[in-house]
């Protein structure tokens, strides 16, 4: 009888252990495991009657010894038990951790789905702006480039390609030294080298040399590029091409040369005046034919040296050329040279308009009649009739009249 009741009983906890064991763990593999735990439970039991009462069988002994087995067991229960719970403690805990760690995986993911969006926007927004870079960059007439700080050219517009007439191959990761002339080469370099220094806009006048060989006078500008951090990178610069103005200024300056070659050694006496009449510049045969020297005469007006009796027409042909009424005149007038001699000239005046075609200075030409009134002024009406008489004396159709 006791042995029937310790394997019934046996029987019933194993299973009941099996089927704990799975369910606490949820693993399969865990019942078999609680399983062991049991027969050691049942082993426990059986040790106990053995060291009470050692190995004796019988019927009087079956009972006593189903109920060791069964104190054993449930002691492995009472033990399982409190395991088991904390078990679902870690397990409730666990879970509670889990679903927190969800929200935050799906917070999580959220952002970086937000984040994944915005970056492919930037991304967007980035290639569009460099598309616009390019082509802007294109249909910019003058001349651009940029190039690494090893001094290799990174990228430059169609119009850098056309103003030396190489193609992009020939250019591309090319050094000045590949491109230029050793002796202009080394001047960019050593300018490149500076800019990276100072980290300034650098604005040089030089020379560059084309593909065909034709030398152009160029400025250069140029500034640097910088990384997030501040670090210089790169150099990016644009060329003007002043060979035009550079030989209209050098014809101007020709022109300007000979215009003082002739003005300084004319025959005739030339000078300008202002709007006032006040003289600007002068000949020095202007400055003879009054008897003053250059400086003296600066300064001075025409009003000054005009015999008075002609002044007043002097005046208004001078005010009526200002007032733009006609752009040139000739005239023949009488001047009061420095030692108070009057003398006969022709005067030939001729306006000088700025690009608003305002009269800015009136130029005159002078040319002495061979007669002069000897008398000082102010001269005598006896004197002045006499000095009227030589001069017909010397004029054959005054004469003639």
């Amino acid at each position: 009888v006791g042995a029937l009741v310790a394997a019934t009983g046996g029987s019933l906890w194993i299973a009941f252990a099996a089927v704990l064991g799975t369910l606490m763990d949820n693993v399969t593999n865990k019942g078999w495991t609680t399983l062991l735990e049991t027969c050691l439970g049942f082993l426990f039991g059986g040790i106990l009657w053995a060291v009470w009462r050692g190995f004796e069988l019988s019927l009087d002994s079956s009972l006593p010894a189903a109920l060791f087995c069964m104190i054993g067991l449930s002691a492995y229960l009472l033990v399982m038990s409190n395991s088991w719970h904390q078990r679902q403690v870690q397990l409730r805990q666990t879970r509670a951790d889990l679903k927190d760690r969800e929200r935050q995986l799906i917070s999580t993911n959220l952002t970086l789905n937000t984040k994944l969006e915005e970056n492919s926007q930037l991304q967007q927004r980035l290639k569009e702006s460099h598309q616009f870079q390019i082509v802007l960059m294109e249909a910019i007439p003058v001349p651009i480039f940029y190039k690494f700080i090893q001094g290799r050219y990174l990228g430059f517009n169609k119009a850098y390609e056309d103003f030396l007439g190489k193609t992009r191959s020939e250019l591309m990761g090319k050094t000045v030294f590949d491109i230029a002339p050793k002796s202009l080469a080394e001047t960019y370099h050593l300018k490149d080298q500076q800019l990276m220094t100072d980290q300034r806009v650098q604005v040089y006048e030089s020379q560059v040399k084309d593909d065909a060989g034709g030398i152009h006078e160029v400025i250069f500008h140029k500034a640097c590029f910088l990384d997030s951090g501040g670090k210089v990178q790169g150099l990016i610069g644009g060329i003007l091409d002043i060979t035009k103005q550079k030989l209209s200024e050098k014809s101007l300056r020709n022109s300007k040369q000979k215009l003082r070659a002739i003005f300084e050694t004319a025959n005739v006496g030339i000078s300008i005046v202002d709007r006032d009449g006040r003289y600007q510049m002068l000949n020095q045969r202007w400055a003879d034919i009054l008897g003053f020297e250059i400086e003296e005469m600066k300064g001075r007006s025409f009003q000054q040296v005009t015999y008075p009796d002609d002044l007043p027409l002097a005046k208004a042909k001078f005010q009526d050329m200002v007032d733009g009424k006609h752009a040139s005149y000739r005239s023949e007038e009488r001047y009061v040279k420095k030692d108070n001699s009057v003398l006969w000239a022709d005067l030939s005046v001729a306006a000088i308009c700025d690009s608003e075609q305002r009269v800015e200075f009136v130029l005159g030409v002078l040319v002495e009649k061979q007669a002069t009134v000897p008398d000082t002024y102010p001269l005598s009406l006896n004197a002045l009739v006499a000095g009227c008489n030589q001069k017909t004396a010397r004029d054959p159709v005054l004469n003639a009249s």
